[in-house]
């Protein structure tokens, strides 16, 4: 999971155009297209769950309710990084 959250915030350190684009896209097109976020969102939820289902049968991880952690995860790992956008934060988000 640590990975993921690395992975997550070098894209971005690295793509920080994609944030803008995102605040951007919501700004614009809020009431005529669904944010193209929450469709990649959607579609990498069932890789995550997946992930997690296998780390705990392979006892890595604690068994849990995967069902119930996905979004909170990807919900911190966003707010972190939009926080960091919004505010103008010049730190390295990936430490």
């Amino acid at each position: 999971m640590r990975a993921i959250a690395i992975a997550y915030a070098k894209f971005y350190e690295l793509n920080p155009e994609a944030m803008e684009i995102m605040i951007q896209e919501r700004a614009e097109f809020r009431d005529s297209v669904f944010p193209s976020h929450l469709i990649y969102r959607q579609e990498q939820r069932k890789r995550m769950d997946n992930f997690l289902r296998a780390a705990i049968n392979l006892s890595e991880i604690r068994d849990f309710d995967v069902d119930n952690a996905t979004y909170p995860f990807a919900d911190l790992l966003f707010g972190s990084v939009i926080n960091g956008c919004v505010e103008g934060r010049t730190s390295n988000p990936v430490a």
